[in-house]
């Protein structure tokens, strides 16, 4: 019984993304920190949790260093989470960062990303 029960617990998995916290204020500082992409899920998503004032901030997410291959995730301070899919397959155990734009010059937003 005690082998048995030893290889359901162990051949459980539990599957999870990294997240990271950001601080970001387009146009001067508009990337989150690279975080690790730990699942073969195809969208990312954004929670903002301050927002500096009133406005949208449009978010994509890519490799770390190079173009960002998504759809865009829009949050405000009136709709905090959102998330988009990628346009091309985003690979498991490498790692990604969020590019950001805002509708108005200045917002600053801190929140989370999961890629």
């Amino acid at each position: 019984m005690f082998d048995a029960t030893m290889y359901v617990l162990g051949a459980a998995t539990i599957v999870s993304a990294d997240t990271v916290t950001f601080n970001v204020t387009p146009p001067g500082d508009p990337y989150s920190y690279a975080v690790r992409k730990a699942d073969t899920e195809q969208r990312f998503y954004v929670t903002g949790t301050g927002f500096s004032n009133s406005g949208s901030l449009m978010c994509t997410s890519g490799l770390a260093g190079e173009d960002h291959s998504s759809h865009t995730a829009t949050i405000s301070s009136g709709h905090r989470a959102a998330s988009a899919g990628y346009r091309a397959y985003a690979y498991p155990n490498y790692e990604y960062e969020m590019h950001s734009r805002s509708s108005v010059a200045g917002l600053n937003v801190t929140g989370r990303y999961t890629p």
